[in-house]
């Protein structure tokens, strides 16, 4: 920003105090030393949103040293920086397509976006094409190749003179980087089944911690990625989308349930299969397991992919033990030259994979001739000894799980919950967590068992969400209170609460307008309610 002022006759200098001027220009007599100003302008770099005023003299020269002009009558100005918009995101779509989308900003006319594929030439008033503005809070871009994408984005505000932007040194920024997808591939000799990870997959990481036995002896296992990949074929089989929640669903809720359940479905049909491909005393079946999958479990994966049908796979870990065994689908292959003779071009063997690890991304798995493993070319550092092709996959009709979808109306429609636990669990059963709206005009909300029964492992986070039965305005709410409903007591419950994240939702999953935090916090059987004031 440039501050410029009309010279003064017979004035020595000027002198100019303000925001952003330094290295501290003062009056005289003042704690730094004054530093004055020749010329008749001044860059103040840095400012943030807000509005900001300056104070200029002239300097004159006299009998007994500098003195001030008018000192009662300094010359003045004064400029508001105006706000960029906050929340500014990009999300890709299972379609390809990219959203942008961002909070609304009060007063602005409309908003300047900037980037790859907006269309038609969105930009600065006075540049060479016409300005397009957007008048809504989202923008869809279409076609983008694989790469790292970033846009910028101005508010723009209505004055007398014209539209003028929002703090221009400091626009809203976001990226994106999309992944090359081997299915764009032009290989003569790959083949490919419709199955999509970034359409038919889950939106969220396989991360589950699971119960399988609760206190007092507590067994806990890690992962559901054999549940995850039957359930996403059981979506793509019954032709239905898929839920798009971005959140892993907590435990105890319909859909943790079914892929938990379809997780022991998984494992259960195939346990002679795992077994078979476990035993390997002193590695001595290290070069027979590889050999397999290059050659027989390779030709029966051909055989589904041929076929037009995902396949699940079960991938033994490299190290031979249970913690990095994994399962995964696979959706498409390229055997390139290779002849399954065990011989030449090996290295032209690509399987493609849906992981539940790596949601929405399609990876590819490898051979590693000299290290006699399987690897993924994306991520070099997951390896297995050898896979075997589920051939017992079979279908279960999936629950029907409502995707939101909210108007644009400005009001909170849901409220999202991201619990984190400390070393004492909210052990689920009878005793549940509840949460209370407190809204301005004294009214309540009470939203009884957010948890759904749920035990909530220690040292672990959950996601609950809770749809309010009645729209309203962020302004509207005072607080939040989050209680449980624990018995005092021997029997009680107690519950060490670390940190809550409580997010507001307008208009679909990644649409944020409100968020409040707090933490830590221990419920006992005196059920006091843990308090989140909303500013």
């Amino acid at each position: 920003m440039i501050l410029t002022w009309n010279s003064v006759p017979n004035a020595m200098n000027y002198n100019l105090q303000g925001p952003g001027v330094k290295p501290g220009v003062t009056r005289p007599g003042a704690a730094t030393q004054p530093v004055y100003v020749s010329g008749t302008t001044y860059t103040v770099k840095g400012l943030q949103a807000g509005t900001h005023s300056w104070v200029l003299f002239a300097m004159y020269n006299g009998p007994s040293g500098l003195y001030y002009g008018d000192e009662m009558n300094p010359s003045t100005t004064s400029l508001t920086i105006a706000a960029n918009p906050t929340g500014f995101r990009a999300m890709q779509q299972a379609n390809g397509d990219v959203i942008l989308a961002w909070n609304s900003v009060p007063n602005a006319m409309n908003y300047n976006l900037q980037g790859p594929g907006v269309k038609p030439g969105v930009t600065r008033p006075g540049a060479g094409t016409q300005p397009v503005y957007v008048s809504g809070t989202t923008y869809t871009v279409k076609g983008l190749q694989a790469g790292t994408h970033s846009w910028v984005l101005f508010a723009v505000y209505s004055a007398p003179n014209g539209p003028y932007f929002g703090d221009e040194l400091n626009p809203s920024r976001t990226s994106l980087t999309i992944a090359v997808t081997p299915q764009s591939s032009a290989s003569p000799t790959a083949r490919w089944t419709s199955f999509d990870p970034a359409k038919h997959g889950f939106r969220f990481s396989n991360t589950f911690h699971n119960n399988v036995i609760g206190p007092p002896i507590n067994i806990e296992t890690g992962g559901l990625c054999g549940g995850m990949s039957y359930a996403a074929l059981d979506y793509y089989n019954a032709g239905r989308s898929i839920p798009n929640q971005s959140y892993r669903p907590a435990n105890n809720t319909p859909m943790q349930a079914y892929i938990y359940n379809r997780q022991v479905n998984s494992l259960a049909s195939n346990v002679d299969k795992w077994l078979e491909i476990s035993v390997n005393p002193f590695v001595i079946r290290t070069t027979e397991f590889f050999n397999w999958g290059i050659n027989q479990r390779l030709r029966e994966l051909i055989s589904f992919i041929d076929r037009g049908v995902p396949v699940p796979l079960g991938l033994k870990g490299s190290e031979g033990t249970l913690n990095h065994d994994h399962q995964v689908l696979a959706i498409g292959y390229d055997i390139g030259r290779y002849q399954f003779d065990l011989g030449n071009y090996k290295e032209d063997i690509k399987i493609y994979i849906f992981d539940p690890n790596y949601p929405a991304q399609t990876l590819t798995l490898l051979p590693n001739s000299t290290a006699k493993e399987f690897y993924y070319l994306e991520h070099p550092g997951d390896r297995w000894r050898t896979y075997f092709v589920d051939n017992r996959y079979v279908f279960v009709n999936p629950p029907v799980i409502t995707n939101p979808v909210y108007p644009s109306d400005g009001l909170i429609h849901e409220l999202l919950f991201h619990f984190s636990t400390g070393t004492d669990d909210m052990r689920g059963g009878a005793d549940h967590v509840d949460v209370t709206v407190i809204l301005k005009d004294n009214s309540i909300e009470y939203y009884p068992n957010i948890s759904q029964n749920g035990r909530w492992l220690p040292n672990y986070d959950e996601t609950a969400q809770v749809v309010l039965r009645q729209p309203v305005a962020q302004a509207m709410i005072r607080s939040i209170e989050v209680s449980t409903n624990a018995a005092s007591g021997l029997t009680g419950d107690n519950w060490d609460l670390l940190t809550v994240e409580v997010k507001a939702i307008i208009g679909g999953y990644n649409t944020e307008m409100l968020s409040s935090s707090g933490g830590p916090w221990r419920f006992t059987g005196a059920r006091t309610p843990f308090i989140i004031n909303v500013k």
